[in-house]
């Protein structure tokens, strides 16, 4: 039998994991019905790769933590104690989203909250947020990236994805 190809093959092109962050200044409340308030932010989703992609996530949370007055809690993600406090608002779906080869898409995000099924302590991190107290949040879940023909690849996250609203 005589061989079809010897030798190696190298790929053109690199498959990189996708970056995703909370835009700055994008996490905002809404209030249509008061008992039935929505948090609204948008996600930036970039490629650096040479291979478009999508991205999809399923079963995220959402979790606000303690109301805070410090200007050192912008500065990067929550620490492990202040995770230790967070209290769960909301889950939500991420349906996928193309991103082309070494472009950046900003998707909102809004979820309406019903405060009748949320604990007490979720309750009054709400309404402190409704009064325009500074609150930062959480995003926990498992995003992945899809590279069609090839496979599906779970999107390295060192840190929780994080936001504010109210700064």
């Amino acid at each position: 039998m005589r061989p079809l190809f010897a030798g190696a093959l190298r790929a053109r092109k690199a498959i990189v994991p996708p970056l995703l962050s909370v835009a700055p200044g994008s996490a905002k409340t809404v209030v249509a019905r008061a008992d039935a308030p929505a948090l609204r932010f948008v996600l930036e989703l970039t490629n650096p790769g040479e291979v478009g992609v999508f991205v999809s996530a399923r079963g995220l949370t959402l979790g606000l933590l303690l109301p805070d007055s410090g200007p050192a809690a912008e500065q990067g993600p929550p620490t492990a104690d202040e995770r230790d406090t967070v209290s769960l608002v909301g889950a939500f779906d991420l349906s996928p989203v193309p991103l082309p080869a070494g472009a950046k898409v900003r998707r909102e995000v809004v979820m309406i909250l019903d405060l009748q099924r949320l604990p007490a302590a979720a309750v009054e991190r709400v309404v402190a947020l409704l009064a325009g107290e500074p609150t930062r949040f959480v995003i926990d879940g498992v995003f992945a990236y899809d590279v069609l023909g090839v496979d599906s690849f779970e999107v390295p996250i060192a840190d929780a994805l994080w936001g504010s609203f109210g700064r």
